[in-house]
């Protein structure tokens, strides 16, 4: 179930409230929750978000680098119905955004998020040029011919449907209706108040709806109500997970839905290169931070154990300085020293090129073994 920004950061303010972390994905056709823990600590930020019913939610779970490589993939678009859409990579951004903003995501599991649009945006240079570009794209080539359309909602999903029906070679005109008119603008688009989308639909010979509304807009009744005195057949687009509408048997309607959508997408061709190179990211991530969740203490034992080192060959020998005043001297001496020596090593250990066993040699090198 898609959800709007104002829900997105009220579920990220409920996690960070908590002490939770956890990466949210909602779109038309997804519900992606990645967590930094195992099954238990799934189910207490699925609880978080979701109360009781949690309990009763259903799902494919992933764990380890599977999830990561997942996300990865999703967020790089070759999940999706259209390989490469551009929607589900300002989704990603917008979820990752709003996280930040509340405090939802740091240390390293923000890092390995993150990293989903960096190979999100590394994927797009593998990836096939496709003849619909995206999602919004072959619902703009299934409405634009008829000349006017409107389209509920004011999300990510919905300007996208706005952006790639002016980019059409003969653009229809475009009227959007949202719950809070003034505070949307888009060049060449109408906006209207949402209140308005009945006379939409009596009016508009093709509506596109893309909204986050937990329940339908129009039962069937309304909209038998609100097309009654048409007299051309109108089409009828809904992208909205619930969905939108309850069209049933009304005459007049040619009603398409997310699945005739994912259908005409699939038809876009895959890329080897793009899967090779999003599954690269996803485990060199990971990589990096169980590097450095072993490296680091490590890489801290042997600092410590250097200034101790500095401090008892200093107080040595300053006992045979002539000038007392030159203890800062051959203090700064020895810790330069002493750093330029543990440069290379600590480089190393925190680069992860030869993995986790190379923190354990390195360790037992430098007589470091409390770490």
């Amino acid at each position: 179930m898609a959800v709007s920004r104002d829900e997105l950061l009220s579920a990220y303010r409920k996690l960070a409230d908590t002490g939770e972390q956890a990466f949210i994905l909602s779109t038309c056709l997804r519900f992606e929750v990645l967590v930094p823990g195992d099954d238990a600590d799934l189910e207490r930020v699925l609880k978080t978000l979701h109360g009781d019913w949690a309990g009763t939610a259903t799902g494919l779970q992933r764990s380890d680098s599977e999830a990561l490589c997942h996300v990865y993939r999703v967020a790089s678009g070759v999940e999706s119905p259209v390989i490469g859409e551009v929607e589900i990579l300002a989704q990603v951004r917008e979820s990752v955004g709003v996280a930040r903003e509340v405090g939802a995501l740091h240390g390293s599991f923000r890092s390995l998020v993150e990293g989903a649009i960096h190979a999100g945006r590394a994927a797009r240079e593998e990836l096939p040029e496709s003849p619909h570009g995206s999602f919004a794209a072959i619902v703009a080539q299934l409405v634009g011919p008829h000349g006017e359309v409107a389209v509920f909602g004011a999300g990510t999903m919905a300007r996208s449907v706005a952006t790639a029906l002016q980019f059409l070679p003969a653009p229809p005109s475009i009227a959007m209706y949202v719950r809070r008119p003034d505070e949307l603008i888009i060049e060449g688009v109408l906006v209207r108040p949402m209140s308005d989308a009945a006379a939409a639909l009596r009016s508009f010979p093709a509506v596109v709806s893309a909204t986050s509304a937990q329940h339908r807009l129009f039962s069937v009744s309304e909209m038998r109500e609100a097309i009654s005195n048409r007299v051309k057949p109108l089409t009828l687009v809904d992208l909205a997970m619930p969905p939108d509408f309850e069209p049933g048997d009304v005459a007049g309607i040619r009603y398409v839905g997310i699945d005739e959508l994912a259908d005409r997408a699939r038809r876009s061709p895959r890329s080897s290169a793009a899967d090779h190179l999003i599954s690269q990211a996803a485990v060199e991530a990971i990589s990096r931070v169980r590097n450095h969740e072993k490296a680091g203490p490590v890489i801290s034992a042997i600092m410590v154990e250097a200034r101790r080192a500095v401090a008892e060959e200093v107080d040595r020998f300053a006992g045979r300085l002539s000038n007392p005043a030159d203890r800062a001297v051959l203090e700064q001496l020895a810790s330069t020293v002493s750093k330029r020596i543990l440069h290379r090593p600590v480089s190393y250990l925190s680069s992860g090129e030869e993995g986790n066993e190379a923190s354990d040699v390195i360790a037992r090198a430098f007589g470091v073994t409390d770490a």
